[in-house]
């Protein structure tokens, strides 16, 4: 009897075991190790919002690859881009500061040489890196080749009046199957930048019919940021079709990152692979009365999408906790097993609410800032600086320059942001100030000491493709 009663407690110690080891498998990623340094696809894809996406709820069918992708992994259903155009949101990316700490904000700066991107620490821990920026702001001059073995922007160096209606999203994906095709004897970083649903809204048959229904009208997609007739009160049936080419420019690169995707597969990359899907910011289409991005902290500018896949088996998952693009730094940097990277900033690292280990947190801080900040309706008024953060749902809003504006929204009940609570809420809205002009501080303190950005004088094209753009006046 004492034998089997050993025997019974030794078999059941094993079950134990066996049943710790398979629930440690599952939160690994159902058979990542951690420490086997994955693959690493990181895509950005410029001015896609979040709410156009199958996945966060979107009726049109615009992205049946991101949804399967999303459906494989984890999906963060809040995240928050730190600005609302494409250069500073992307240097937070690389280097885990928001654009009040890194300064990297306008044409005459660049990432400066002696910043430590999430790149060069790949780099440095052994990945082959590779880069493909597609924007005039992507440009290598802006500092964003920094790590990388080969940083491809020739597709950012079209002409001028290119930079609007180039389609551009099959080039990149040949491009990056080229280098991911090349055999080595080491794990490789790819990060691409995805241009083609930044306006003109010009995407290629069957992609500009797909969502138009019969519309017969003639409204111009072409110079979008010029056009003056985008305003309250069009034409409803242009005014659908403006949207339904934006739809077309996302469904185009859902195909063209599908193919990528299929590719993985066929090479049997797939499951040895780490995959980081965000976009840079969003797009305002008049949800308060403006057009195009850069301009407000609205959530149409920066609740973008975000979805990590994890190399192995599929183990699909939502975590509502609300995170920030500057928590991709720290994230990278852990899929790598880069444990000291040497990083000092307020991202944490995703791995921690996908594998459970940490907890949300309702009281964190999530900062956003724009340079190109206009008033509402007033689409040609003076830029400012503005700044937004959000504190467990509530976000608050400071414009820093005349004409001064504050306002206040519970995210919770009021996600179209059209309900402003500052008369209602006078002492919520007195103490989100106080956070707001402390952490306004603590970043320019912090900015002094690390020097992030340095002098950048582009060329002319480049200039001049900005300003075509809108992004310089």
């Amino acid at each position: 009897m004492a034998r089997r009663r050993r025997i019974l407690i030794a078999v059941a110690l094993i079950l134990f075991v066996a049943a710790i080891g398979g629930l440690l498998l599952l939160l690994s990623g159902r058979g990542w190790n951690p420490g086997a340094r994955p693959n690493i696809l990181f895509i950005s894809i410029d001015t896609l919002r979040a709410d156009h996406l199958g996945c966060y709820g979107y009726q049109r069918p615009t992205s049946p690859h991101f949804d399967r992708l999303a459906a494989e992994g984890v999906r963060f259903a809040r995240a928050v881009a730190p600005s609302s155009f494409t250069l500073p949101s992307h240097v937070s990316m690389f280097t885990g500061q928001e654009m009040g700490v890194h300064h990297v904000a306008s044409a005459g700066t660049a990432i400066a040489d002696r910043v430590v991107t999430i790149t060069e620490v790949l780099h440095d821990a052994g990945y082959a890196t590779f880069g493909f920026g597609c924007a005039p702001y992507l440009k290598r001059q802006f500092g964003f080749a920094q790590g990388f073995d080969f940083y491809d922007d020739r597709l950012a160096n079209v002409g001028v009046r290119e930079s609007h209606a180039a389609v551009t999203s099959d080039k990149v994906v040949n491009r990056a199957l080229q280098r991911i095709k090349e055999p080595r004897g080491k794990p490789w970083f790819v990060f691409m930048h995805m241009w083609d649903p930044h306006f003109d809204y010009v995407p290629p048959p069957p992609y500009n019919t797909m969502f138009s229904g019969d519309y017969h009208g003639g409204f111009s997609m072409h110079n979008f940021e010029q056009n003056h007739g985008f305003v309250v009160g069009m034409d409803p049936a242009d005014y659908a079709y403006t949207v339904s080419q934006y739809d077309g420019e996302i469904a185009w690169t859902d195909s063209q990152l599908g193919r990528l995707f299929d590719a993985l597969k066929k090479m049997g990359l797939w499951e040895k692979t780490a995959i980081v899907l965000t976009a840079d910011h969003g797009e305002e289409f008049l949800d308060h009365g403006q057009r195009g991005h850069g301009h407000s902290l609205y959530d149409e500018l920066v609740h973008v999408p975000l979805i990590v896949k994890l190399p192995g088996a599929a183990s699909h998952k939502v975590i509502d906790c609300a995170v920030s693009l500057i928590d991709l730094y720290p994230t990278l940097a852990e899929l790598a097993g880069v444990r000291r990277s040497g990083y000092r900033g307020d991202g944490r690292s995703l791995l921690e609410l996908i594998f459970g280990r940490g907890q949300c947190d309702a009281n964190r801080m999530l900062v956003s800032e724009t340079n190109l900040s206009r008033i509402d309706k007033a689409h040609d008024s003076p830029h400012g600086y503005e700044m937004a953060i959000e504190v467990g749902g509530v976000k608050f809003f400071h414009r820093f320059k005349e004409p001064l504006r504050e306002m206040m929204f519970d995210l919770r009940v009021d996600p179209r942001e059209e309900h402003d609570l500052m008369a209602a809420r006078p002492q919520q809205a007195a103490a989100l100030r106080n956070q707001l002009y402390h952490q306004h501080q603590q970043m320019n303190v912090r900015a002094e000491k690390l020097h992030m950005g340095q002098p950048n004088k582009v060329d002319m094209r480049t200039h001049e493709q900005l300003h075509q753009l809108g992004y310089i006046q």
